[in-house]
């Protein structure tokens, strides 16, 4: 066989190391590397640490960076706004304008695409400010509508603003496939990608779920230009705000019906998306965009067996609680739930509020006014909703209506939802899992059993009625039990001023 001659040395490959000596910016592990750069380096940002022999800092922080990259000369490696050209759009290199000019200086290059033909939508009036109101604070911020308000419609329109590579999370499957069917109408099929579970389809514009975005850093946190946080109310979880915390998308946009109340929450979400930048009540919707609604609180009494039972368990927790309030101030459950273990008269206390809480959701008095309820609104479609699994399948065995949960197989749901949206079942009952992430417009009678609901709850309860079908007005009641541990949460939170706000249009009280 005959040998191949080598090649001349003046033809063999050589190994520039002095272009891996230059300072440059990478995205490694869900974090902002820059390479090349001494640990005694002058004016670096206050966000970069040293690390392992390199100057580390958080991926969300590259906004900030990439302006004092390019004050200083150094290579920008770290985004990757890149997708292939697909049908219906056409993708383009444009280079930031603030970047260097000279080409092996710019990484940041991010795809821009022109829809032939173009998406046929018409906004309303609000969503409009809602991205201009974003547009102003530099393509950063949240925005808060209610449910069925058409958040959607604002992403979209932030996609059509920033014409980059978008990627959008959502807290459940649900939402990711409704997400995916909105856009692939808008845009096509073959333009969107799904991210989750087995599938890795990243398109121009890709939607995944917080699980899957907070898992897969390497392949997701340098790829899109815009990011997109629906129900966002979810990132300040410990490891789903990692979506956020590891992504370097200089743009952000965040939607929600729910804006967290507690002030680390808020605070978080401004450092990590941006701060509110649009906000609009149910109230100041209603008989326009929403439909108009009623909230009716029912109050029942217990039978006197249930109230005998029930003054002698609170006779041992009130004066309980009150005491560990002194004790240990706003945290003393925190303190109860911690040292359980620890203490008999603990673990004593929280099993009388246990049984506690299971009269009240069992009171026959509830049963008796959900039956009328549902016989005023014969014909109406509504959803039941109860503070456990146990009580679902109980009222789905009395009152022979289909029950979900989140034990329900994918193919039971479905199915009682398409027969739900079908008018084949009058009621679907439920505890939690269709608090969001369900389109339900045929939907207008919510009825909670219980007033233990925080806030958040409340509030994407009502969402699911609020969709407007003609000129039906919606109703949302909430039946409590008198003088025990729900009416007293019923009360807070309606006195609290997130609540009253949303609700500050009709209520009513009424006993029963």
């Amino acid at each position: 066989m005959k040998k191949k001659p080598s090649p001349a040395p003046e033809a063999q490959l050589t190994l520039n190391l002095d272009r891996y000596e230059q300072p440059r910016l990478v995205f490694e592990g869900g974090a902002l590397i820059l390479k090349a750069v001494p640990q005694d380096a002058p004016s670096l940002p206050d966000y970069f640490v040293w690390h392992a022999g390199h100057w580390v800092a958080p991926a969300y922080r590259y906004p900030e960076i990439k302006g004092w990259l390019a004050e200083q000369g150094y290579t920008n490696n770290a985004p990757r706004y890149r997708h292939q050209a697909v049908r219906g759009f056409r993708f383009e290199r444009l280079s930031n304008e603030s970047e260097p000019k000279a080409e092996h200086k710019v990484a940041e290059q991010r795809a821009a695409y022109a829809v032939n033909p173009p998406p046929t939508f018409t906004p309303r009036p609000y969503q409009l400010e809602a991205i201009e109101s974003w547009k102003t604070l530099g393509g950063r911020g949240t925005v808060v509508l209610p449910t069925g308000s058409g958040k959607s419609m604002v992403a979209m329109l932030a996609i059509e603003t920033v014409r980059a590579p978008t990627l959008i999370i959502v807290p459940q499957l649900d939402l990711l496939h409704q997400w995916y069917e909105n856009l692939s109408n808008v845009y096509g099929q073959e333009n969107i990608g799904a991210y989750f579970g087995e599938k890795k389809d990243i398109r121009a514009i890709t939607v995944t779920t917080y699980s899957s975005a907070s898992q897969r850093l390497e392949e997701l946190g340098n790829r899109f230009y815009l990011l997109i946080c629906d129900e966002v109310h979810h990132l300040t979880g410990t490891i789903w705000q990692q979506a956020a915390r590891f992504s370097i998308a200089p743009k952000r946009l965040a939607l929600t019906a729910t804006y967290p109340a507690e002030f680390e929450d808020h605070m978080l979400l401004q450092e990590l998306i941006g701060p509110p930048c649009y906000y609009k009540t149910p109230e100041e919707m209603a008989g326009t965009y929403l439909a108009e609604y009623e909230t009716v609180r029912v109050r029942v009494k217990f039978t006197e067996a249930e109230a005998q039972e029930y003054n002698e368990l609170k006779a041992f927790y009130s004066p309980f609680a009150q005491r560990m309030w002194k004790s240990f101030g706003a945290k003393w459950y925190n303190t109860l739930m911690r040292e359980q273990n620890k203490n008999k008269l603990y673990r004593q206390a929280l099993l009388y509020k246990a049984r506690m809480e299971q009269i009240i959701e069992n009171a026959r008095a509830k049963r008796l006014a959900l039956a009328r309820i549902m016989a005023l609104h014969q014909g109406q479609s509504a959803i039941i909703f109860t503070e456990t699994n146990q009580a679902v399948y109980e009222l789905s065995e009395q009152f022979l209506l289909p029950a979900i949960t989140h034990q329900t197989p994918t193919a039971e749901r479905k199915a009682i939802l398409d027969g739900f949206r079908a008018g084949e079942f009058p009621a679907i009952v439920t505890a939690r899992v269709l608090n969001e992430g369900v389109d339900l417009p045929a939907a207008k009678i919510a009825i909670i059993l219980g007033g233990g609901a925080t806030s958040t709850e409340y509030t994407q309860r009502l969402g699911r009625i609020l969709r407007r079908q003609g000129g039906a007005k919606a109703f949302l009641y909430e039946i409590i039990v008198r003088d025990t541990l729900e009416e007293s949460v019923s009360s807070r939170r309606r006195l609290s001023k997130s609540v009253v706000t949303l609700n500050s249009g009709n209520q009513t009280s009424s006993a029963l």
